[in-house]
């Protein structure tokens, strides 16, 4: 019963330890970036889900485009936009071409820039997903509401205020609430592009930091103790 208590008081410290780390915390404001990015992916997911529910040609090529990069492994992206970002990189040789060699920085290297870099890659990850969620929502609308609306001489304007947007409107709410759940859990992009360096560390990267840093020192201790226990036992013959 001791045990169970001196080990049930360690694992309290710990959570104390970690939740009142001023690094763990002070990594949260990065996730601003990821939760703007959020929103602005919202957006314009579902601008491109009415521009494509409408009639175009094409509306099945669109969707594989603009699905294909969520089917994409994460690791897979990461790379891909870690060399789009990079010094000489893709991004920088397109810019070059057009002749805005001074608008080049250091995407990934630089405190002011790194977060947008990864807020852009985040955005272009999952673009696809929100906008077959919202086309999908679009199309389930009945063809009578629409002709209904038609014939009342309502424009596109007002058949995005008072048809589309209250049929997504569920749909809008459940992804605010996942997009604050993913910009305070984000970890997979920042830490294959930056390691979560230069001010890009996020909630999660320090809190596994913190982990393995309280491993190895569970680990030192456990490695000192049988010194220390041989060290009583020689003074004290």
């Amino acid at each position: 019963m001791k045990i169970s208590r001196l080990l049930n008081i360690k694992r309290k410290k710990n959570y104390i330890n970690i939740f009142s780390d001023p690094e763990v915390f002070s990594v949260l404001k990065n996730s601003l970036y990821y939760f703007v990015g959020g929103l602005i992916q919202l957006a314009l997911a579902f601008v491109f889900a009415v521009i494509i529910n409408s009639k175009i040609k094409g509306k099945s090529f669109f969707k594989s485009l603009f699905f294909f990069p969520y089917l994409i492994n994460g690791v897979a992206i990461s790379l891909m936009f870690l060399f789009f970002f990079q010094p000489n990189g893709t991004l920088d040789t397109v810019l070059s071409m057009l002749g805005l060699d001074s608008i080049i920085r250091q995407w990934l290297g630089d405190a002011h820039y790194v977060n947008f870099s990864l807020a852009f890659t985040s955005i272009w990850r999952f673009f696809g997903y929100n906008f077959i969620i919202f086309l999908g929502a679009l199309q389930s609308i009945s063809d009578e509401v629409l002709e209904a609306a038609d014939l009342d001489g309502a424009g596109d304007w007002q058949k995005i205020r008072y048809i589309y947007i209250p049929s997504v409107k569920r749909i809008i709410q459940l992804n605010l609430i996942l997009n604050i759940s993913g910009a305070i859990s984000v970890f997979e992009i920042p830490y294959i592009m930056t390691g979560g360096s230069n001010g890009s560390s996020t909630f999660v990267i320090e809190t596994i930091k913190t982990a393995v840093r309280n491993i190895r020192n569970v680990r030192a201790e456990m490695n000192v103790a049988p010194s220390r226990k041989a060290l009583v036992y020689v003074v004290s013959e």
